[in-house]
C-alpha cells in the first residue's frame, strides 16, 4: 500500500518498538557450600504503556522462593501510582552449637503488599498495607516454634530525578519507607 502524503504542517511519526523484556539470572554460593540458583524476568513496558512486571524465583540447598510485583507508575495516565507485590520463601533454618545442630525447622514465609501513590512533580507519596504469614514445621526431635501473621500500614516518600534508560534509571533517587 503506498503511504498517503502527509498534509502541509503535519508531521509523520514512525514507532519503533524496543525490547523491554529483561532476563536476569542470578547464581550464588555461600560458605558452607550452600548454592542458590534463579532468576528474574523483568517487563519494563508492559502492554507498551510503560507499566512494570517483575517474575522471579530461585531454588537453593535450602529451599525455594519466588516474587512476583507489578507497578504501574501512572493509572490511566494520571498522577496516580499502584505497587503490588507478593512474594513466598521456603527453606531449612539451622541452630549450631560448635558443630552441632541445636534446633532445625522449616521456614515458610508469604510477604504481600498493596500500595497507593500519588506523584507531586518530581516526589511521590503513597500509602499502603502489608501483609507477612510465617509459618513453621519442625524437624523430627526438635521443637516447633508458634506461626504468626502481621498486618502492617506502610508510607513512603520518594524523590526521583532521572531518566528512564532500558532496564534502569539513570540519576538520582531517594526513598523513605517506613512501616508501622
Amino acid at each position: 500500500v503506498p503511504p498517503r502524503p502527509t498534509p502541509p504542517g503535519a508531521y509523520r511519526v514512525w514507532v519503533d518498538e524496543r525490547w523491554t523484556l529483561i532476563p536476569l539470572p542470578y547464581a550464588q554460593v555461600e560458605s558452607g557450600d550452600e548454592r542458590t540458583v534463579g532468576g528474574i524476568l523483568m517487563e519494563s513496558n508492559l502492554f507498551g504503556l510503560g507499566k512494570l512486571l517483575i517474575l522471579g524465583g530461585s531454588v537453593s540447598d535450602r529451599g525455594t522462593a519466588y516474587t512476583l510485583a507489578y507497578i504501574d507508575r501512572g493509572i490511566a495516565m494520571s498522577n496516580w501510582r499502584l505497587t503490588m507485590r507478593t512474594g513466598q520463601t521456603r527453606q531449612a533454618l539451622e541452630h549450631h552449637t560448635g558443630d552441632m545442630v541445636t534446633d532445625e525447622l522449616l521456614e515458610m514465609r508469604q510477604d504481600t503488599a498493596l500500595a497507593l501513590g500519588y506523584r507531586f512533580r518530581r516526589l511521590t507519596a503513597a500509602v499502603g498495607l502489608a501483609r507477612q504469614d510465617l509459618r513453621f514445621e519442625a524437624v523430627e526431635g526438635f521443637a516447633r516454634p508458634e506461626s504468626s501473621a502481621s498486618l502492617r500500614v506502610t508510607g513512603e516518600l520518594r524523590f526521583e530525578d532521572s531518566d528512564y534508560r532500558l532496564f534502569y534509571d539513570d540519576g538520582a533517587n531517594l526513598r523513605w519507607a517506613r512501616k508501622r
